[in-house]
Formats: C-alpha cells, sequence, structure tokens
C-alpha cells in the first residue's frame, strides 16, 4: 500500500524509483514524487518503488531507439518474425517496423522483439524489463490511492481488466474493442490496437496481459 503526504515524499526519497515498461522498462534512481511523469503508474513490490509505463512501447519509440544505436533484429536477420497461429510459424516481412507484413503506425505496438533486444531499448532509456513477480504484482493488484471506478485500493482481481475480461484486446473474446483489422493477414484474431487505446485496466495500465504476445 502507498503511503499518503509527507510519508509518501520520505518514501520515495529514501528508497530507489524504478522504471518499468512493458516490453521495456526501469532507471535505478532516488527521485521525490513531484518528479514521476504522468504516464507511469506507481507500483510497490518488497522495497522497491516502480514506475511503470502506462501502455507499451511503440513503434516510434523504438525506432528511435533503432536508429540510434544500428540495431538490426533478429526478426530482420531472419526474414520475418514469429506468429501463433496453428502453431508458430514464421512470417516474411513481418518485423517491429512492418508487424504484419505492411507499413504500421508509429502508435502501434513494437513487435517481433527478443528478450534481448527489448533489454537493450530499456537500458538506452535508463530503464530495465520487470520481473515476472513485479509485473503480476502490477498486472492484478490495484494500489491507486483513489482509483476509479470500478476498482478498489488494495483488491486483487482475476483479469488485468479487473473482474472480467471485458475491454481487453483478445482474439475477439473479450467484447468490441479498437483493433486493427489486420485480419486478412491472420488465421484468428483481428490484430492489435494502438497502444492506450483499449480498457485502461488495474493500476491504470493499458493491455498489460495481452494485446500483443509479451
Amino acid at each position: 500500500m502507498m503511503v499518503t503526504g509527507i510519508n509518501e515524499t520520505v518514501m520515495l526519497a529514501n528508497m530507489k524509483l524504478h522504471y518499468v515498461l512493458y516490453i521495456a522498462a526501469v532507471a535505478l534512481l532516488s527521485i521525490f514524487a513531484g518528479a514521476v511523469r504522468s504516464n507511469e503508474a506507481i507500483i510497490t513490490y518488497e522495497d522497491k518503488v516502480l514506475a511503470f509505463d502506462q501502455t507499451e512501447v511503440t513503434i516510434g519509440s523504438f525506432e528511435k531507439f533503432v536508429r540510434l544505436s544500428g540495431l538490426v533484429t533478429q526478426a530482420e536477420r531472419d526474414g520475418g518474425g514469429m506468429v501463433y497461429a496453428n502453431g508458430w510459424e514464421q512470417k516474411s516481412g513481418w518485423t517491429w517496423l512492418t508487424p504484419y507484413g505492411q507499413a504500421a503506425h508509429p502508435d502501434e505496438p513494437a513487435v517481433h522483439v527478443t528478450f534481448d533486444e527489448a533489454e537493450q531499448y530499456c537500458q538506452s532509456v535508463g530503464k530495465r524489463l520487470p520481473t515476472e513477480s513485479e509485473w503480476i504484482t502490477a498486472a492484478y493488484t490495484e494500489q491507486r490511492l483513489d482509483p476509479p471506478k470500478p476498482f478498489l485500493q488494495g483488491q486483487t482481481y482475476q483479469y488485468p481488466t479487473g473482474d472480467s475480461p471485458k475491454g481487453a484486446n483478445c482474439l475477439r473474446d473479450c467484447g468490441k474493442t479498437p483493433a486493427i483489422d489486420y485480419s486478412s493477414e491472420l488465421t484468428r484474431g483481428i490484430g492489435h490496437a494502438r497502444v492506450g487505446t483499449t480498457y485502461a485496466g488495474v493500476n491504470g495500465l493499458y493491455d498489460i496481459g495481452i494485446n500483443v504476445w509479451e
């Protein structure tokens, strides 16, 4: 549970604040509460305070990293990334820049990226990947002091979207979503949605349990 007022400031000043992304994450910095950016969700886990980015990393953000680093991803070297259809299948030309083999919007999530490539991205922005247990805490247990309805502080939910999966972009099984229609390229599902356009779930996080393989 987060504390309030002056105690919160002391807590954040004396502990290391970690910045965490989905495909990316986390600077080891001491920082005051007022310096936390509005697009981050503050999560306490064991003896750490974690600042999770609220959305997945975008193609636009990953492109800036690629241009500066010169990275050529494994998917690009192999001629295309993997997608799960009837088992894992390689798709020619499917990369972080062209996730379905065609030009994509900069606000779509960056995919077809390996764990090591994601770590490199994280390091370039002073962040790190979350651990599995950090991810689970952020995804399922509401920690905001005054969360919007229907969320309740301190409650652990069955889904990252709350009591039901409704609102998540999950292969058409969770209700209507703003998914981009790439169904002509897929054997199941529609496609992913632009980051931050679906239902904001536990701790105000978007798509932490769905939308793309993570």
